[in-house]
This record gives structure tokens, sequence and C-alpha cells, in this order.
């Protein structure tokens, strides 16, 4: 998610850069506020995920500033869809390392079997975000510069094509959760008889050193996740900023 919102901001930033020195020159046009516009709505709704909707966007397709707008709410709400679906998949895999699910010895071997299920689906995913980089990429690049074109799309189009990196890392964070996940479940099933699972819901070992190993991974486990909580946190808070910033600069 941080990749994610990072590649928005760095949009923002040069669009407003873009806007900024194009009207030191010129007065902007209907258009091109209405577009610099759109951009704030696209933002807004992906930032508060909320559904994208494009009918709050002007559907004239000849003009190149609402083409653009059009690319990048179709990058935005694939975009969306993907990262809800490694969301959920990620707070159904937490479920399993509940205590009460761990205590579950009979469930183990199938609780295993959803890790190896969520890997393949985060791959999935992993393989969707960088198309999705590539098709837009592309669409941008194809938009050719002219009169009025408020956008920069060669440097939006190379600044998509060079976040395949950034993108790698962070589906490692999602890949890197089942692997704590993965540990606590296998940890478990190895202490099947040595574990009980009493009234305060919390796992009890009876072996002092296997009650340390296992808040070890407890810890590291919450640790993980914080992480990504915080990372999501600042990174949304910058883009709303920028948001805000360009919302101001046209007064929307």
């Amino acid at each position: 998610m941080r990749t994610i919102i990072w590649i928005f901001t760095a949009i923002i930033f040069l669009i407003v850069v873009s806007f900024v020195g194009y009207n030191y020159f010129t007065a902007p046009s209907t258009d091109q506020i209405d577009s610099i516009k759109g951009l704030v709505i696209i933002g807004r709704q992906y930032v508060n995920d909320e559904e994208i909707d494009m009918s709050k966007i002007s559907n004239d397709t000849d003009s190149p500033n609402v083409q653009v707008l059009h690319i990048l709410g179709e990058y935005y709400a694939r975009l969306q869809k993907d990262t809800r679906a490694l969301k959920d998949q990620k707070n159904q895999l937490l479920i399993l390392s509940q205590p009460r699910n761990l205590a579950a010895s009979q469930t183990l071997d199938v609780s295993l079997q959803r890790v190896d299920d969520y890997d393949k689906k985060v791959a999935e995913m992993r393989t969707d975000l960088l198309a999705n980089l590539d098709d837009h990429s592309a669409k941008l690049a194809a938009i050719k510069k002219v009169k009025g074109l408020v956008f920069d799309t060669v440097l939006m189009s190379e600044k998509l094509a060079q976040k395949k990196t950034r993108v790698e890392d962070e589906v490692k964070l999602y890949a890197g959760v089942s692997q704590y996940v993965r540990a606590l479940l296998q940890f478990a099933k190895s202490r099947t008889g040595y574990v009980v699972l009493k009234n305060d819901g919390n796992l009890y070992f009876s072996n002092p050193a296997d009650q340390d190993y296992y808040s070890k991974l407890v810890y590291g486990l919450n640790q993980f996740m914080g992480k990504i909580d915080d990372y999501n946190t600042q990174d949304i808070n910058e883009i709303r900023k920028q948001d805000t910033d360009l919302g101001r600069a046209i007064n929307f």
C-alpha cells in the first residue's frame, strides 16, 4: 500500500508543478480546470477507499486531458480491486493465528493449506499489479502531446513503469505475513498435547521454553503488522495533504 500511495503522490506532485508552471504564462481553460478537479476526485475516492466512480468525470473523450483521466481512473480502479483482495486475504490469514485456531489440532493441516492458498493468491495479485503498471504506462505514453494538455503523460508513464521494484517490495510485505502464520501453525502442530487454551483466551505450553518461543512469534507478527499499518497511515496522510494542496490550487 505504501508503494501504491507513493505512486499517486508522485503523480500529484508532477501535475501540480506542470499546472502551476503552465498557468504562470497562460490562463487555464475550463477543460484544464475540470481535468485537475477530476484528478482530485479520483484521488479522494482512492484514499478514502471509495469506489472509483468515473461518472463524476467528464466523458468528453475528444479531450486529451479527459483521456488521461480515464486511463488513471482505470488504473486506480484495478489497483483498488487488487489491494482490497490482498487486504482481505491477509485478514483471513490472521484469523488462523488466533489462539483458539492454533489450539484446534484437528484443523491445523487445513489451516496450513490455507496458508499455501494465500501465497498463491499473493502471487496472482503481484502479477496483476505489475501488469496494471505496464498496461497503463503504455496507454499514457500513447497520448500525444498537444496544446492544452495539462498532464505530462510521458513523465507520468515513465514514473509508473519505474515502480515495478517498489511494487515487488510491497508485495513481499504481504507475502511475509504467511511466514509468521505458517510458523505459528507448524509450531502448534508440533506441540499437540503439550498446549492448552485457557479461559482467558490465551495458549499455554507445558514447557517454559515453548511458551517463550510462542510469545516471540506472536510478538514478531504483531510488530510486522504494526509496521504495515504505520506505513499505510503515514502515506495516506501524505496523499491527502497533496490532494488538498492541488484542490486549493484551483479553488476546489
